[in-house]
C-alpha cells in the first residue's frame, strides 16, 4: 500500500524526532555549561580588572597626597626664607607672622613624615634650616647691632636654599621610582 503510514513508519519517525530532539537537549545542555564555564571566567577577570583599577586609582589619591605636601613645605619654606632674607631687619613683619609659618611647616613636615617616611631627613632637613633662620632674625630683633644679622643670615640662606634642593631632588627621586638621594645636609 503506497500511501498508507504503517506503524513502522511512525515508529521510525517518531524515534527521528525523539533522537533530533534529544540531540538538541543535549547540546543545550553542553552549550549552558560552556556558557556557564566562559561566564565564570570573564566574572573572575572582571573582579580581578576592577581591583587593578581600584588599586591603581587609591595609589593615585596616595601620590596626589604626598605631592600636596611636598608642595605644602617646599611653598612654605620659600616664602619663609624670601621674606627673612627681604627683610632681615624686621620693618614689617612680626616675630609671630613668621613663628606661624615656621609652624605650619613643622606641620607639613610630620604629615609628609607619615605618609612618606623615607623622604622626612630630607623635609625636616628643610625645617631645621628654616628654624635656624627664625631664631637668627628673632635674636637679631633684640639686639641692638643688626649689622652683624647680615653675617649670619646669610649663610643660613645658602644652607637652606641648598636643603630645599636636595630635598626637592629626593621627591622627584622618589615620584619617579629611581633611587633617594642621601640628606647630606643634615
Amino acid at each position: 500500500m503506497a500511501g498508507e503510514i504503517t506503524q513502522e513508519a511512525i515508529a521510525l519517525a517518531l524515534g527521528g524526532a525523539g533522537i533530533g530532539a534529544g540531540g538538541a537537549i543535549i547540546a543545550q545542555i553542553i552549550g549552558g555549561i560552556l556558557t556557564a564555564k566562559r561566564e565564570k571566567r570573564k566574572a573572575a577577570s572582571d573582579r580581578e580588572l576592577w581591583e587593578f583599577e581600584a588599586e591603581a586609582k587609591r595609589r593615585d589619591r596616595s601620590i596626589d597626597e604626598k605631592i600636596e605636601v611636598f608642595a605644602a613645605i617646599l611653598s612654605v619654606s620659600e616664602s619663609l626664607i624670601t621674606v627673612i632674607h627681604l627683610e632681615p631687619i624686621f620693618g614689617e613683619q612680626p616675630l609671630s607672622t613668621l613663628r606661624t609659618k615656621l609652624s605650619e611647616l613643622q606641620s607639613h613636615v610630620q604629615k609628609l613624615s607619615i605618609l612618606v617616611p623615607e623622604l622626612f631627613e630630607h623635609a625636616d632637613g628643610v625645617f631645621q634650616r628654616c628654624n635656624v633662620m627664625v631664631m637668627i632674625t628673632s635674636r637679631s630683633h633684640f639686639l641692638s647691632d643688626r649689622e652683624n644679622l647680615h653675617t649670619e643670615i646669610n649663610p643660613a640662606h645658602h644652607e637652606a636654599d641648598e636643603s630645599i634642593k636636595i630635598a626637592r631632588a629626593a621627591f622627584q627621586a622618589y615620584v619617579s621610582h629611581k633611587p633617594i638621594p642621601p640628606a647630606t645636609n643634615n
